[in-house]
């Protein structure tokens, strides 16, 4: 059995090979990071979203 100590991390790039975006989960919470850029490339902006998956039993 494999077992990894960090998660996986997907990268999103924007035409000019700008980090806009990481993704991933961890223990069923999915986090994302947003970044932007004004016109001439400086970072401007980050924002950062978590989901929580909430499970019911019945």
């Amino acid at each position: 059995m494999a077992v990894s100590a960090f998660p996986a991390m997907n990268y999103t790039y924007d035409t000019n090979s700008r980090l806009i975006g990481i993704n991933t989960t961890i223990n069923g919470v999915v986090s994302d990071l947003s970044l932007s850029y004004d016109d001439i490339g400086r970072r401007t902006g980050m924002i950062r979203i978590i989901f929580f998956a909430q499970i019911k039993s019945w």
